[in-house]
């Protein structure tokens, strides 16, 4: 006992709850104020026992403060410390010599210590009830007859979900596997991996969108939709190595055959850009600013290198939206190694945003304030370039 009340942190949980009983009590929702008003007392009756005494009565006032305690009469415990004759024993000092289990003193800290932990542990201080609505909105989007009279439409499907439903199968059935959808031993079911995977879908194709939202169009808990988000998220994230990885020698000696074969550009192996993630709120730094880019209000700078295929191959993001794409590349561990991840000769495709060097091939650009025009040789070389650059842009909207 004396190894576990030390550590507790009281008075932050009693902050706690009492900001969370006076919200209740500016939105009139007084039937869970005799509950929040019992969980109060029992962690002042905590605090009152953990920083002063342990109290022990005589033996003809134990069998009373036993029926207290066990009842769960907060007034009548206070009562009883007040009005009774106690014998202190100070176990917070380690001294707990001869402790009887039995007896009411350690009856009280067990009962208080096993409450405030199921407090700690539990996601909600007051008692709730599931409600469930009769409308199952993933199953009746999910439906698709063969006469083509389901609710949704391919197009319709494919406009909330931002994917087919053959797509949406593949998916899940890369992510399913994953642990953070296997059930815990505390806590109702997850939603099927699909239906999370919806969720998610639905959440990132909308600009703005908030759990209250979602939770009118899917008929789940606020609660619910925001945990399927960030398993979706976990899961997509354990797989990025899988898929995102610098191609090796022969793949980039593949790729390179094919832009020379398409794009008559030898010894190319893929094309970079740069593009800006809008935010959807205002950053909280004081460096906000920085995050206010040419394009949007504020954002962030993520540079990209793909393939021939559209097929992105590395990336850097988390750069503020006013961090030039040049500068993204230099801090890109590509451009910092680049004898580890190119060979002689190799060489990306670029915009005129970059600075040309040994890897990296730029479209020309003029002279800024002379007003000049290219000639003839370094337009026809742009235009040769922009060819395969074309990609780059069709992967961003990807």
């Amino acid at each position: 006992m004396s190894d576990v009340m030390p550590n507790l942190d009281i008075r932050s949980e009693c902050q706690k709850m009492l900001r969370s009983l006076f919200l209740r009590f500016l939105h009139r929702q007084t039937q869970y104020l005799p509950i929040y008003f019992n969980n109060l007392l029992f962690l002042f009756g905590l605090t009152y026992i953990s920083r002063h005494i342990y109290v022990l009565s005589h033996a003809s006032s134990q069998q009373s403060l036993t029926t207290t305690v066990i009842a769960g009469s907060m007034p009548g415990l206070r009562s009883w410390i007040i009005h009774r004759r106690p014998c202190v024993v100070n176990l917070l000092d380690g001294n707990d010599e001869g402790l009887d289990m039995t007896n009411t003193s350690f009856m009280l800290v067990a009962r208080f210590t096993y409450r405030f932990h199921i407090l700690t542990q539990s996601r909600y201080s007051i008692p709730r009830t599931a409600r469930k609505h009769p409308f199952d909105v993933f199953e009746c989007d999910l439906n698709s007859s063969p006469d083509n009279q389901n609710w949704m439409s391919h197009d319709e499907f494919l406009c909330k979900y931002r994917m087919n439903r053959d797509t949406l199968d593949a998916v899940t059935n890369l992510i399913k596997e994953d642990p953070v959808f296997q059930r815990g031993q505390r806590g109702p079911p997850q939603l099927p991996v699909k239906h999370q995977l919806m969720i998610f879908m639905h959440f990132i194709g909308r600009e703005g969108e908030t759990n209250a939202n979602q939770r009118s169009v899917f008929h789940v808990s606020q609660g619910r939709c925001q945990k399927a988000r960030e398993r979706v998220i976990l899961a997509l994230t354990n797989m990025r190595e899988e898929y995102i990885y610098w191609p090796d020698v022969n793949e980039r000696k593949r790729i390179s055959r094919r832009i020379e074969e398409k794009y008559h550009l030898p010894n190319c192996v893929g094309m970079m850009d740069g593009t800006l993630l809008e935010l959807g709120i205002t950053p909280r730094c004081n460096d906000k600013a920085d995050y206010s880019g040419r394009k949007f209000r504020y954002s962030l700078t993520v540079n990209v290198i793909n393939n021939d295929k559209r097929r992105i191959r590395a990336y850097l993001s988390g750069y503020p939206g006013t961090t030039h794409d040049n500068r993204v590349w230099r801090n890109m561990v590509e451009c910092q190694r680049s004898n580890v991840f190119f060979s002689r000769g190799e060489y990306l495709v670029t915009d005129t945003a970059y600075e040309p060097i040994e890897h990296v091939v730029p479209a020309f650009k003029s002279s800024p304030g002379t007003g000049l025009r290219l000639s003839h040789k370094k337009q026809m070389f742009n235009m040769c370039l922009s060819l395969p650059r074309v990609t780059a842009e069709h992967t961003m909207g990807l």
